[in-house]
């Protein structure tokens, strides 16, 4: 839920629905490589 919330955050301050999937992604990968 926190990355949800992170997310829509981001895309509201630059209002992109692209960056949003951007963000979900970089933040899953991190946790997911280690």
């Amino acid at each position: 839920l926190e990355l949800d919330y992170c997310c829509v955050k981001s895309v509201n301050r630059k209002k992109g629905k692209s960056m949003r999937r951007v963000w979900v992604h970089g933040k899953f990968q991190k946790p997911a490589l280690q």
